[in-house]
């Protein structure tokens, strides 16, 4: 089953859409187009691509009441904007810069940078969104973001390459990850940030999704390649 994206949940200064199937709580920009990556001049303003968010094909349906929570659906909006991103190697999409600010975009493009044009290493790309369960999520006590806390079963294979084109995953092999939703300013943008920690736990009941079209796994990445972050934030999307 392909996920439909209907229901609109405000999280700044976009709505990003969400799947109806129950568990799917995921956020994203609804986007039409495919932009043209290439045939600007260097005397042309670089523009934000805009890239069509891939179907998802719905593997294992989430369980727990909290995938319907705004911030889990801010949460699962921001994460899959960085999945895109690395799919993509285009940091100026709209699912990512409406969920990050441009400091964490930059360092997003300086890693994939760093792995994939500096040093060659091997392309890795993802399959799906992040595999993770909701545990709980608290509320900050300016009731302008919250604290989320998830058992995130995606670092056990998730993520597919050249030599190893299948990507599986175990739900009961789990980390606690820490997801922070906040208000960056007053357009009621939020603002993501994770971290990670050591601590196993179960994700038994998290919603699981492949993309449809799957991304293929390019032979190498050059620097033409890659689209790097704009420098100004405001600089219009590509018609």
């Amino acid at each position: 089953m392909i996920n439909s994206w209907t229901q609109r949940v405000r999280t700044g200064r976009t709505q990003f859409t969400t799947p109806t199937a129950r568990g799917w709580a995921v956020g994203l920009v609804s986007i039409g187009l495919v932009a043209a990556l290439a045939g600007c001049s260097a005397d042309e303003p670089r523009v934000a691509s805009v890239i069509e968010t891939p179907g998802i094909v719905v593997e294992e349906r989430g369980t727990s009441p909290l995938e319907s929570d705004e911030y889990v659906e801010a949460a699962r909006a921001a994460e899959l904007g960085e999945t895109l991103a690395n799919n993509f190697g285009d940091f100026t999409i709209a699912q990512l810069t409406d969920t990050h600010d441009y400091v964490q975009i930059e360092q997003l493009w300086d890693s994939y940078k760093d792995a994939y044009v500096d040093t060659d290493a091997d392309v890795l790309l993802y399959p799906g969104p992040p595999i993770w369960l909701p545990i709980s999520v608290e509320q900050n006590g300016t009731g302008d973001g919250a604290t989320i806390v998830v058992c995130d079963a995606s670092a056990t294979g998730w993520a597919i390459t050249r030599e190893s084109p299948s990507a599986t995953y175990d739900l009961s092999v789990g980390v606690i990850r820490n997801i922070t939703m906040e208000t960056m300013d007053d357009s009621g943008q939020l603002r993501y940030t994770s971290s990670g920690t050591n601590t196993p736990c179960d994700a038994t009941g998290a919603p699981v999704g492949r993309f449809k079209p799957a991304p293929v796994v390019p032979d190498e990445i050059t620097a033409d390649d890659v689209q790097r972050p704009l420098v100004e934030p405001t600089e219009a999307p590509n018609p």
